[in-house]
Parts: structure tokens; sequence; C-alpha cells
């Protein structure tokens, strides 16, 4: 069952984008996409400013003496999304990786690990607070539907802040400790299975005793949350650029909008690799509560998906050329 969901949601998601793109007018979906033209180069360079600004916030997690550099951080961060946008891995698998990334780098495990969760965690939470904006100006134009997707939207902030409460009570890291704990005795204390089980548990108090530090610093925490919603809010200038080169005059707000109600979408469909199909069928719902033609609104979803692929190949390439080189000198 664990590895067949994602080839079901994934067709199930391959099947409702199909769907959209049947439900259009060929001829407006073209012309949309056409428009862009070579604008798309400048669409590919508006994400190293939100990669930037991501990684500003991740910064501010780390101890003063052990601060990787930012362009470290802007290559992690540019790996774990090519891997969460085009493999199935929850959204999630990623994180893993720039963890790791860095580990390998020289950053102690405990403060890679530690930090990756709490700049997910402020990400996932800054992410509510971009859609909640986007609720907000959406409610005067949309009415009852502004108020169900507002609705939606508080709803995805109580599952985020219930994961924030399950690691402010350390129940992640004592999970880790007993598991080693127990598969430890199991083990018994001789040999190197015994020895790194035992590791393991030590491991788990570390990490917990790590987040919980990062957590008691109020300031630091505020200050990473603030770069994460800048980078939030900066996609939206994605949307804006592509719809202008498309011909349709939507304003910032309305591009605030689109962006985050769509992303927050795809956030809580997080099962759908990718978000496929999540995102373009979020697109064209929040577009038509703002006016703006449906084959854009698909366009607009499309033109991102080629984003993804055009920066996500190379990512994943350059990760699986450091996990080749890593394992030679292994």
């Amino acid at each position: 069952m664990r590895k067949t969901l994602p080839l079901v949601t994934a067709l199930a998601g391959l099947a409702l984008l199909a769907w959209l793109i049947s439900r259009q007018d060929m001829a407006l979906l073209g012309r949309a996409l056409s428009a862009v033209g070579w604008g798309f180069v400048f669409i590919l360079l508006l994400r190293l400013p939100v990669h930037l600004l991501d990684a500003l916030g991740w910064r501010r997690l780390f101890p003063a003496r052990r601060v990787p550099s930012i362009w470290l951080l802007v290559r992690a961060r540019w790996v774990a999304e090519s891997f969460n946008t085009l493999l199935p891995v929850a959204q999630v698998g990623g994180h893993i990786l720039r963890a790791q990334m860095l580990a390998r780098r020289g950053a102690a495990v405990r403060d890679a690990a530690a930090s990756v969760l709490v700049d997910f965690t402020l990400g996932t939470s800054t992410q509510v607070v971009f859609a909640f904006m986007g609720a907000l100006l959406l409610l005067p134009r949309a009415g009852d539907d502004g108020a169900r997707v507002l609705v939606m939207v508080l709803v995805f902030g109580l599952g985020v802040a219930g994961f924030v409460v399950v690691q402010r009570a350390g129940v992640l890291g004592k999970a880790t400790g007993a598991l080693g704990g127990a598969l430890g005795r199991k083990a018994g204390p001789a040999g190197k299975l015994g020895a790194g089980l035992a590791g393991l548990a030590e491991g788990g108090e570390s990490f917990n005793a790590r987040v919980t530090q990062l957590y008691a610093a109020r300031r630091t925490l505020a200050v990473s949350a603030c770069w994460r919603l800048a980078a939030w809010i900066s996609r939206s200038l994605e949307t804006w650029f592509a719809l202008s080169l498309m011909g349709q005059a939507v304003s910032v707000g309305d591009a605030l909008v689109l962006e985050s109600l769509s992303t927050a979408a795809g956030m809580m469909l997080f099962l759908v690799p990718g978000a496929l199909g999540v995102r373009e069928a979020a697109l064209v719902l929040i577009g038509g509560m703002l006016g703006v033609p449906a084959a854009d609104c698909l366009a607009l979803g499309l033109i991102k998906r080629a984003r993804e692929l055009v920066l996500g190949a190379p990512g994943i390439a350059s990760w699986l050329l450091l996990d080749a080189r890593a394992a030679k000198e292994r």
C-alpha cells in the first residue's frame, strides 16, 4: 500500500490535469502559452530571490560559530524543491536531503537536522499566514465562496499548529530515543549494532535538546519567520509577471491571492506528488472568482510546471552527482 499510494495519487492528479486541459479552448490556451515567449527566461530568474530569502531565514537557525555559507543553503533549498516537486516524496523528502547535504559539508548532524525541522515548520506556518492573507483579500470579491476558502485555510492552520505542539513537547526526539533504546536492549550492548542503536538513543535526546533550544530563541524565530514570509510573498511576482505577459492586467494583490491559495491547496493534498493537477485546479477555481479567464489560469499552471522541470532536473542531477562522489570517497 505504501508503494502504490504515490502511484495512485499521481495518476489521479494527472487525470485531473488532463480533464482541465480537455475543458479548455485549445486556441486560447495555446495563445496564452505562446504570449509568454522569451519571458519564460525571466520567470526562471525570479526563482533565485525566492531561494535566497528562504536561505536567509534558514541561516538564522544555526549556532553563531557554525553558520553554513549562504550559497550552500541556497543550493540545498534548490535541491530540496527539485525533489519535492518532481518526485513522489510527499513534498517532504527533499528536506531530508538538504540536512544530509549540510552534514556532508561538515555541519553537526544535530544542528543540520534540527534546523531543517524548525525551518520546515516555520515555512509551513508562514505559508498559513500567506494563505490567510490571500483568503482575506479574496473574501470581499467572492462572498460565500471566499468564506469557505477562509474556513479551509483556518483548518489547515490548526493542523500546522498541532504539528508545532508535537515538536515543542519533544515527541519526535523522544520517539527516536525510545526506538534506539528499545532496539539496543534487544541487540545487547556488544557489537556495532548495539553501539549504533545506543547512539540513536543519545542522538534523539541531543536532537530534541537542540529543537527545544531553537524554539526558546523567540527573536531568532521571529526574524527567520519574517524572511520565510517574504519568500512566500515574493513568489507572487512570478504569477503577476506571467499573467501580465498574457495580457491580463491583474493587480499584485490578485496575484498574491492566486499564488497563496493554489500553493496552500497543494500543501493540503501533499500526498499527490508535486500537487499534480491540484494546483492547476486551484488556479482555475480561484481565478474564476477573480475574473481571470480559465485558459490563462491553466496556462499559468503549466508554465509553473515547466519552470519546475527546467530548474528541478538539474537540481536532482546535482544531488545524484554529489551522492555518487560521496559514495566513491567512502
